[in-house]
């Protein structure tokens, strides 16, 4: 079956034998491989099932591509192109008119050996032609000729070279997109946003920064009178917590509707695939809240043993009598599970 979102192979391949001229000469050695059935090595597609020449003309065209003809075998789905650049013959040609004049002449007494003989350089100069555009085109190496290096110039840049920290995080192929949020010096309030709202599909995110909160004060680095942490107005301090505007942050996300809110929510694979993407963006140990907003007109009352607004904790609230259920839109947040806890 192919894939949903591609042409179907035998539709592919029939619009480029039937319209060759509609397509560019890059263009249709990557959609003939993909039309084809050889979705082995690109290198060996590329060197054993095309065939590329110049056509027999002086004409100068205004397409890449004159032609595309099927020479299959058994074996393999082969492709003979026609292109209208480059060639030791034709109207590129660099050689003298005389040599393209004496293979069309030949051509008119139905033989070929001066053209089967310059092909063979022909085949070889467009194919490096070909190769020398691809070379340093990233999408092209990755996705066409699945080459590991280009991958793992990729994954160096997202923090992912080792293949043992890319299986701690499953969607690390996904992140190789956003691999400029990840190449800053610093990781920013914007390029948390953006990750989040772009990878999740998820409306309204912002990030709050210096968000308070209580944090425990070590034992050993509490005041003790004569010992330590008991200078006045400078590191003395009472209790054995203090309020830290430093080290966490919250994410808001909203307004979701009924079903969005609930594959979201924790103990879900949606939550705990954004707590590890949040953790592969964090390079600094913090905390982090995240508060989805759901719709007013998308909740419902608690029903015990319902299929949905019935977990304790998580989709439920209680109101006092003389509070407006709906108004304002009801809140749920949630703590990710990261280095600082």
């Amino acid at each position: 079956m192919a894939h949903t979102h591609r042409k179907d192979p035998d539709t592919l391949k029939s619009r480029l034998l039937a319209r060759p001229k509609q397509f560019g000469y890059f263009q249709v050695i990557r959609l003939l491989r993909r039309a084809g059935e050889n979705g082995g090595d690109f290198s060996e597609f590329l060197r054993s099932c095309v065939r590329i020449r110049p056509p027999v003309s002086l004409g100068f065209s205004d397409v890449d591509v004159a032609a595309i003809r099927d020479i299959s075998t058994q074996e393999h789905d082969c492709f003979e192109i026609t292109a209208n650049f480059l060639g030791l013959y034709g109207p590129a040609s660099p050689l003298p008119t005389y040599y393209t004049e004496e293979i069309i002449d030949e051509a008119f007494e139905e033989e070929s050996v001066k053209r089967d003989f310059l092909d063979i350089f022909n085949d070889r100069i467009f194919k490096l032609f070909y190769e020398s555009w691809s070379k340093y085109r990233l999408p092209v190496k990755i996705v066409d000729e699945k080459d590991p290096v280009s991958l793992e110039r990729l994954y160096s840049l997202i923090g992912r070279t080792e293949p043992e920290i890319r299986r701690r995080l499953p969607e690390s192929d996904a992140l190789l997109c956003y691999a400029g949020l990840f190449m800053g010096g610093t990781r920013s309030a914007l390029g948390l946003k953006t990750l989040v709202a772009d990878f999740f599909r998820l409306p309204g995110v912002e990030i709050d920064q210096c968000v308070a909160h209580w944090v425990a004060i070590d034992p050993d680095q509490r005041c003790e009178l004569g010992r330590q942490g008991c200078e006045l107005g400078g590191d003395s301090h009472i209790g054995a917590r203090i309020l830290d505007y430093n080290s966490k942050i919250r994410i808001r996300c909203g307004p979701l509707d009924s079903a969005r809110f609930h594959d979201m929510s924790p103990g879900t694979g949606e939550f705990d695939r954004l707590t590890r993407v949040v953790n592969a963006y964090l390079d600094h140990p913090l905390s982090v809240d995240i508060r989805f907003i759901v719709h007013k007109d998308q909740i419902h009352t608690t029903t015990l043993g319902g299929p949905q607004w019935c977990r304790l904790g998580y989709h439920t609230w209680l109101l006092s009598p003389d509070c407006d259920p709906w108004e304002p839109e009801p809140n749920a947040a949630y703590g990710l599970q990261t280095a600082l806890g």
